[in-house]
Formats: structure tokens, sequence, C-alpha cells
């Protein structure tokens, strides 16, 4: 139940950063973006960081790398930001635009924006998954001279 809740809760907050802030993730000409933008270096790392932060509690469960990324994947792609898209041109105003704009959006938002954080999130996964690897072979044994 833990793995559902975790990745539901990545899910909901990537999707509550596609509806909250559509300035800040699509890709557009005129952007009108929030005043808590300017503590970042740029919008980019604005953008990252809020999908950084929605797809870590995605990695709180599992210990496996092939389910991390599974369940990242499914975050970072099928999840928050293809269904926060989808939603911005249905239920929003974008209906009236055409089809080759919605994939052009979908893939500047999974590409641009949720896949450089998606990867560090799985870096720190990869990370973790080696420690936990060597902590169960037990490769932090001190040498046999005593020395620290």
């Amino acid at each position: 139940m833990r793995t559902w809740s975790t990745m539901s809760l990545s899910i909901g907050l990537s999707l509550s950063a596609v509806l909250l802030w559509p300035n800040l993730i699509f890709f557009s000409k005129t952007v009108f973006l929030p005043d808590w933008v300017s503590y970042f270096p740029n919008p980019w790392v604005a953008s990252w960081s809020v999908f950084l932060i929605a797809f870590i509690p995605a990695l709180v469960g599992p210990h496996q790398l092939k389910l991390a990324l599974g369940r990242l994947t499914l975050c970072a792609v099928g999840g928050g930001p293809a269904i926060g898209v989808f939603t911005q041109f249905v239920l929003w105003g974008w209906g009236n635009a055409s089809l080759t704009n919605l994939v052009a959006q979908l893939l500047w938002v999974i590409i641009v924006r949720a896949l450089p954080p998606a990867l560090m999130v799985l870096a720190a996964a990869t990370i973790r998954a080696g420690l936990a690897k060597k902590v169960a072979n037990h490769s932090f044994k001190a040498d046999a001279s005593g020395a620290a």
C-alpha cells in the first residue's frame, strides 16, 4: 500500500505543478511567471526544482533500481505532466488548439521540464541502490590491520 500512496503523491504533486503554474511549465513566447520564481537563477531551474520535489516521493518506497525506474517513468511521463497537459487543453480553454500543439506541449513538458529532474532523482536512486548493496555485502568493513 505504501508503494501506491507514495507514487500517487508524486503524480499528484507533478499534476498540481502543471495545473497551478502552466506559464512556468509550458512553452510560450509570452510568459507571466509567479513572483517566487525570482528567487531562482532562472525559470528553468524553478520548474526543474518543482518537478524534483514532486518526483522524490516516488522513490521513497522501492529499494530495487528497476522498480524505482518504472515508478519514476510512470510519474514523469504518464503521470502528472501528461494529465496536466491534457487537462489544460481540454478544460481550461485550450481545447480549440491543434493536435500538433497538444503533442508539442506534451513533448516539451516531458523532455525539457520533467526529464532533467527525473534523471537527477534516478541518479540518487542508483547511488542509494549501490550503497544498499555494499551494506548488504558488508563491503564497508574496516581493514584487518585495525587502522581507521
